[in-house]
């Protein structure tokens, strides 16, 4: 038999008719009302989210947004209905984000974020998904410049405040920061989950985990090399740049009684069960997809040839003292370019936000 799934009985009532327009003839409901706290936990306040109800005209959401006046007046469900109160529900949207929206399309100002007041980036978020939806940037000219400066000048951190920051950024259609954030997101992503479930712009995504794992294989793949040419003694092999070797000091024609070199072959089998220690305890042997970041790699990378052991007399006979440098600028370097479809869409929303004066 199918479970049936109970109501919280802790939901709290709707909040009060929140009227924008005292004439208005149309009642938007946004929202879903939902518990949003685990069963699991039992301390702490009991959270949920509810639907707000307001009181709007329509004619003043047409006016605002194409997209509201074909779903309002272009013959589709949401038109007003012959008889009884016209009601449109709006599931999906936020309704705080909503709530300063239609404060503005009103000129109910009190409910708009001031523009010296610190605006979180959820918070601009969610009310750029909503303008993004109903073709409504343009309301935001007179703040859009002053909320995107106070989110990315916040000091906030994180992978998560970064996807939020990519979407803001295009929405609003700052090229210079949309790039800078679509380039630490590559940089600094630990797994590909977070950011394919996230709200991206389109050819964004795969652009990103493309430079994220190239810029993994450009770090690991030199010393995966370089251990083959530790392990086979073979040369020739390009170790970011510069030819590797196996060891060179001592002679090869001066054998123990084990048949192994008391000098170079030592020097050799020492430095490879170094770097095969370390790739294992770093998690680096595991190959892609790696679980951690292109930054922490390099990280990893630069600390682990900083410490390399060496015999008496073998300091530099490894070829790998520059490889610190190098590391450090594949890390630097990763970049992501936008396309000629995303130069052209940011240079439109930047005209509709204001960033751009025509």
């Amino acid at each position: 038999m199918a479970s049936v799934s109970m109501p919280c009985p802790r939901t709290p009532e709707e909040p009060a008719l929140k009227v924008m327009d005292a004439d208005g003839d149309l009642l938007l409901k946004v929202g879903t009302t939902k518990c949003t706290t685990s069963p699991a936990f039992s301390g702490g306040p009991h959270l949920h989210d509810v639907v707000f109800t307001f009181q709007v005209c329509s004619r003043t959401l047409a006016r605002s947004s194409p997209v509201w006046k074909a779903m309002l007046f272009g013959g589709f469900a949401e038109s007003k209905p012959k008889e009884g109160d016209w009601i449109v529900s709006l599931p999906d949207d936020s309704p705080e984000a909503m709530s300063t929206l239609l404060g503005i399309i009103h000129a109910k100002f009190e409910g708009v974020p001031l523009l010296n007041h610190l605006i979180t980036s959820h918070d601009l978020f969610n009310l750029t998904v909503l303008t993004d939806k109903y073709d409504l940037t343009h309301i935001l000219r007179p703040w859009a410049r002053t909320w995107l400066d106070c989110v990315w000048d916040s000091g906030m951190c994180g992978f998560k405040h970064h996807l939020e920051l990519l979407w803001i950024t295009w929405e609003l259609g700052d090229q210079e920061r949309f790039t800078s954030t679509a380039s630490y997101l590559a940089q600094n992503m630990k797994n590909k989950t977070a950011l394919e479930c996230a709200l991206t712009p389109p050819e964004v995504t795969e652009t990103i985990l493309e430079l994220h794992y190239a810029a993994i294989d450009s770090l690991v793949r030199p010393f995966e090399g370089l251990m083959h040419c530790l392990s086979c003694e073979t040369t020739g092999f390009s170790f970011f740049g510069q030819n590797a070797h196996p060891c060179r000091v001592g002679s090869h024609h001066q054998m123990n009684q084990t048949g192994m070199d008391s000098k170079s072959d030592q020097c050799n089998l020492i430095t490879l069960g170094y770097f095969t220690r370390s790739f294992r305890k770093t998690g680096l042997h595991q190959g892609p997809p790696s679980p951690h970041s292109v930054s922490k790699i390099a990280a990893d990378l630069q600390d682990i040839v900083s410490n390399v052991p060496h015999l008496e007399g073998h300091k530099n006979c490894c070829s790998i003292k520059h490889a610190a440098a190098k590391v450090a600028a594949v890390a630097e370097e990763v970049a992501f370019t936008p396309t000629k479809l995303h130069i052209e869409h940011l240079q439109a929303q930047a005209i509709k936000s204001g960033l751009t004066r025509q």
